[in-house]
């Protein structure tokens, strides 16, 4: 067993090692993005790159500090929201050929094996734009999602972790309408060098950074919570307040499992 285990290891790190290397990126597509899994819509600033064999897609949030907000229910209940904003750089890559995706994000690289979708491709066209897009869909860790993607750029690449259909992905949305992702722009040709994955950063599976992840909310969220106690403390002692702290979308937001 501890003989297979350093095997598997040592394959991922070659696997990251062999992704470490940069590459030319001959396109660049810029993808307006929004989630709202909680009630609060959130706008990231994304971009896809890629040639005939890797892609990198880049996303961060555009909010910059924490918001504050207070609600006021029927009965005149005050509620404090408070949000933590994440402004950190995710990178993803992503090599169809060997069917290998990471997610960098700061000093740990995610390494993932069970990325890929199950699309079933569907008779029905819509034009975005100026182009002819094709419809698929699939199911990928809780969400049942809709794809318009197009023939006329040949390339299994998309926003996020979406990948493999016949071609870009223009438009891609869930079926609860919290999950949106579609094309702004479109740079072809395009040049660019790109920076690969640092071979120095750690590794982990996906398993260790849900774990991680979660601990380190667990920490953060008793942090926010003593803040909003100061907020709470502001209003007057005649004033029922009710303080919640929301979770980060990407933790528990578009991946539901």
């Amino acid at each position: 067993m501890v003989m297979k285990i350093n095997k598997i290891f040592f394959l991922l790190v070659c696997s990251v090692q062999a992704f470490s290397q940069n590459f030319v990126s001959t396109a660049k597509v810029e993808y307006e993005m929004m989630i709202n899994t909680d009630g609060s819509l959130q706008n990231f600033e994304a971009n896809l790159y890629f040639n005939n064999v890797y892609s990198k897609f880049d996303y961060k949030n555009k909010e910059t500090s924490d918001k504050v907000s207070e609600i006021k229910t029927a009965t005149n209940v005050s509620k404090t929201v408070i949000k933590k904003a994440d402004t950190t750089m995710t990178s993803i890559f992503f090599n169809p050929v060997k069917n290998i995706l990471y997610s960098s994000k700061l000093n740990e690289v995610v390494f993932e094996d069970n990325n890929q979708q199950k699309w079933e491709l569907i008779d029905e066209q819509k034009v975005i734009g100026n182009l002819h897009c094709a419809k698929a869909v699939c199911s990928f860790r809780g969400r049942d999602y809709i794809a318009w993607y197009v023939n006329t750029i040949p390339v299994s690449f998309g926003p996020w972790k979406f990948n493999g259909l016949p071609g870009l992905i223009i438009e891609i949305y869930d079926s609860r309408k919290e999950v949106y992702m579609a094309v702004k722009k479109i740079d072809m040709p395009f040049s660019k060098n790109i920076t690969g994955i640092d071979s120095e950063q750690t590794l982990i599976s996906r398993e260790e950074e849900q774990k991680k992840v979660a601990e380190q909310w667990a920490k953060k969220q008793k942090e926010i919570e003593t803040r909003a106690k100061i907020i709470e403390s502001s209003f007057s002692k005649e004033d029922k307040v009710r303080i919640k702290v929301s979770e980060p979308v990407f933790n528990k937001g578009i991946e539901i499992e």
